[in-house]
Parts: structure tokens; sequence; C-alpha cells
């Protein structure tokens, strides 16, 4: 069912907001036709852990899945980055977001932007880059390990109580001293 068009297409919100709308946290959503990653902010009511705390049988929230502006489907992702604002903050005319009705058990999506310009066939080459910095240094730690556990091997600990700032330093030192 990925990369399917599930939805007919529709348009961008463009009619002016007729109300102040409160929003306290933001996510993002994924299309998995045309890639574009968009956030959504919550209207005061939704997934609302201040309003929770007062009333909990009032608590609404949010759907997993919406369509998107292609037809395709927006799902929920990167749910460790989902951001908590410390107040209720007024959202600008060109900001998604879900809104709270009394009508609905849960939010209503509004799509007033395109969301970004990612797409799935063209993954952010920086995040590529650092992620194989990453690897490699890993890598290196492991070997650096793995070399220090030959040489000592009376040593019954090894290097399991050794910090990694201790093993990136003496990586640092021999890189200096080109052991």
């Amino acid at each position: 069912m990925r990369g399917q068009i599930l939805y007919p297409p529709q348009d961008i919100e463009t009619e002016p907001l007729q109300r102040k709308i409160m929003v306290h946290m933001f996510m993002h959503y994924r299309c998995d036709c045309c890639g574009r990653i968009f956030r959504f902010y919550l209207e005061k009511g939704l997934e609302d852990k201040m309003q929770d705390e007062i009333e909990p049988d009032k608590h609404k929230p949010v759907p997993f899945c919406v369509p998107c502006l292609c037809g395709g489907t927006l799902e929920h992702v990167y749910w460790n980055h989902d951001i908590r604002l410390n107040s209720y903050h007024p959202i600008k005319e060109q900001m998604n977001y879900f809104e709270n009705t009394e009508e609905h058990e849960c939010g209503i999506p509004h799509i007033r932007n395109y969301g970004s310009e990612y797409l799935i066939d063209q993954p952010n080459v920086e995040f590529m880059k650092a992620a194989q910095q990453l690897e490699e240094a890993k890598e290196k730690i492991k070997d650096f390990r793995d070399a220090f556990n030959e040489r000592n091997e009376d040593n019954p600990h090894g290097l399991q109580h050794v910090s990694t700032s201790a093993l990136k330093a003496e990586l640092r030192r021999r890189k200096r001293w080109k052991y």
C-alpha cells in the first residue's frame, strides 16, 4: 500500500483564519508518495498534557495517518522529535495544524503550506556523510579496544570501564604521533 494514491488530490487551504488558534506542540508527518515532510501544530486540547492533568476525560488524540495534497498518505514520523512548547502560542496563517472541534473525537488536519522539499528519492547528503563518519569512528574505537585487549591479556576487565572520551583522546594522540 506504500506509495499508492488513496485519496483525491486536494488544494492547500488559503482562506484566512477565522479565529486565533493557540497551539502547544508540533509533530512531523511524511507522505509515502511524494516524500514531503509536513510539520503539524496541535491546537489546545489535542494530546495536551496540561489539559489532561485538569480534565483527563476530555483527552483527544490526533490521527497517525492523514491525506496528503498529492493523494498519498501522510504518516506520523520522527516520534522522538515531537516538540512540546512551554506554553500556548498563536499560529501564523501559513502553518499546518490539527483543529480541535467538539463534533469530532480526534484532531482535524488543515494543510496550509507544501511542507519541506526533502523527497524520499533524494536523501539528505549531509546526514548520510555524518552517518558514514560515525560508523568509521565506531570501527576505529572497536579496533582500538581489540588491540588494547590483546596487549593487556592480564587485565581481566579490558576496556569495559574506560570511557569513550578517553578512547577518542588516545586515538587522537596516536594519530598525532603516527602509531
